[in-house]
């Protein structure tokens, strides 16, 4: 059965770093350029512009500056076998 926070986030939008980062360059085209927008968050341009091109992965503080939470996820790739142990 699930849970009540697990049913909260399954009905959230996700969505994955490219689709981030394109929410920050609309947000830097509407500031009118990366310096604007790393000014007014307290980041230097040249971060915000590595985040942009991918040299760097999107955190949590800065998934918080776009109005988004950071949630990392696993899943499973094939079903657990009923004899495959599972450590605890």
């Amino acid at each position: 059965m699930m849970t009540l926070e697990q049913a909260a986030v399954a009905m959230l939008p996700m969505v994955n770093e490219d689709e981030l980062r394109k929410e920050l360059q609309d947000q830097v085209d509407v500031a009118g350029s990366q310096t604007a927008w790393a000014q007014a968050h307290g980041l230097t341009p040249q971060y915000v512009n590595d985040i942009l091109r991918g040299k760097r992965m999107i955190g949590s503080e800065f998934a918080r500056l776009l109005s988004h939470e950071r949630l990392v996820v696993y899943i499973r790739m094939k079903p657990l076998d009923v004899d495959d142990e599972v450590a605890t």
